[in-house]
């Protein structure tokens, strides 16, 4: 801590505060001893309630009871007891155990910040802002501008990305709509996480019902302790790859063991074959959506990702018409044997119909990011008049573009980091700002 010490580190790693004013840094201080109040706040836990919670959990499963039934039964039956005898004090303190949000059952938001520093884009976490009371686009909103007002400039967000939630789009008082009214070149995004997801839950009457059946399956193993392990067993003595319900290994467990009328299902071919399509389709959905998810990913590389599937779905649907269902590979072994009926090849075509076109209902081709924008990635695909650049900018990227000495860079990945700040608009401090479930990813692009 010697003041030599402290200035050389100052200089040499923070050269952009070095000629700041005290206060600069005294203000600095008091929001970092904030946001470690609220951290500890957040984080802390009733100790009592805790070994409240690890009690109640004790005796259900003595009583080998579903741990849900603490929540739907004994919890609200205890706020009960405490209300009629002991008044609201005591309520309040018996519904910290066994609580999903935090010990002050305060809604929160956090705020994710992408920016670029010394040539290079960096993604973090800005700040945690509690919110007072509803979880409205004002309160949202509200707890946001103070912060930002106070640290940033709205002047120059150019991009906010929320879910679907009414108080993140709302057109007239939602979060995004309230931002571009302080930040008037900001664009907004629905989440692609969120998109996808909403694109993938639709399905046929008789799909749906199929996967209903298998919940309930899957719910009279997992509500008891006894069944998970002899179903557990039962899976190592078949040395099964996973230690989880599978199509074949079901059958026996459930129909000798257990007595289950569940097991019914499981003996008709008809129900074992759409469970089979349900599990590949599925599987590649969940792979689309992990795809997605990570960070310091850009919307080119989303859009890429969506437009494959989309692609995908086309060509499995043209597949099923000549009865190819070699893709899902679950399915393909138990046809293997025998023919598919007509009414289940028309089952699958309707289903991979209505994904393509729900998904191009969440993504439609006429506002995919990629258009008109590829230039961004690659300059010598440029055309005239295709990009939406001023008349300087895009005679900029016209030279880049034909310039022959360029090209040998064409396949290369560095290139788009030696090009961008040339054909880019000579601008500053600009950063963007994403939410998804009032977690805000705020992106600062220092262009």
């Amino acid at each position: 801590m010697k003041p030599s010490k402290l200035v050389r580190h100052l200089q040499t790693k923070h050269p952009a505060s070095k000629d700041k004013a005290l206060e600069f840094f005294e203000r600095k201080k008091r929001e970092h001893e904030g946001q470690k109040q609220l951290l500890k706040a957040t984080t802390s836990t009733n100790v009592s309630a805790l070994r409240a919670s690890f009690l109640v959990a004790n005796h259900i499963a003595k009583a080998k009871k579903p741990f849900t039934i603490g929540e739907e039964l004994i919890l609200p039956a205890a706020k009960d007891i405490c209300q009629e005898l002991l008044g609201e004090a005591a309520v309040k303190k018996v519904a910290q155990v066994d609580e999903s949000t935090d010990v002050d059952n305060k809604a929160m938001m956090l705020v994710y910040v992408r920016y670029i520093f010394q040539e290079d884009v960096h993604e973090d976490m800005l700040c945690a802002l509690l919110l007072p009371a509803n979880t409205t686009g004002a309160e949202l909103f509200k707890s946001l501008d103070d912060y930002i007002s106070g640290n940033l400039n709205w002047s120059f967000c150019v991009g906010i990305c929320t879910d679907g939630a009414a108080a993140m789009t709302g057109r007239l008082s939602g979060l995004t709509t309230r931002v571009k009214e302080v930040a008037s070149e900001c664009d907004s995004t629905h989440c692609v996480i969120h998109r996808e997801m909403l694109a993938s839950r639709k399905m046929s009457p008789e799909l749906n019902s199929v996967l209903q059946d298998v919940i309930k399956v899957i719910n009279h193993i997992k509500a008891h302790a006894l069944n998970t392990r002899l179903f557990e067993q039962l899976c190592e003595e078949m040395d099964a790859e996973h230690k989880r319900l599978l199509l074949h290994t079901e059958v026996r467990w459930l129909s000798k063991e257990k007595e289950s009328p569940l097991a019914a299902h499981f003996s008709s071919k008809e129900w074992v074959t759409k469970l089979a399509y349900l599990c590949d389709i599925f599987n590649f959905l969940n792979e689309l959506n992990l795809s997605l998810q990570g960070r310091m990913t850009t919307a080119f590389k989303l859009a890429d990702k969506v437009a494959a599937f989309k692609a995908k779905l086309e060509v499995w649907g043209l597949r099923v018409r000549t009865g190819i269902f070699d893709m899902f590979q679950t399915l393909a072994g138990i046809l293997e044997e025998t023919e598919p009926e007509p009414s289940f090849s028309q089952l699958v075509l309707d289903h991979l119909s209505q994904l393509s076109e729900e998904f191009e209902r969440y993504f439609p081709t006429t506002k995919d990011p990629r258009t008109r924008k590829e230039w961004i990635r690659n300059p010598f695909v440029n055309k005239p008049g295709e990009s939406t650049l001023s008349v300087l900018e895009e005679d900029q990227l016209l030279e880049i573009a034909n310039d022959g000495s360029l090209k040998k860079f064409d396949s290369s990945c560095s290139m788009y980091n030696q090009i961008q700040f040339h054909v880019l608009p000579p601008t500053n401090h600009h950063w963007f700002l994403c939410s998804c479930n009032h977690n805000l990813m705020m992106s600062y692009h220092d262009l």
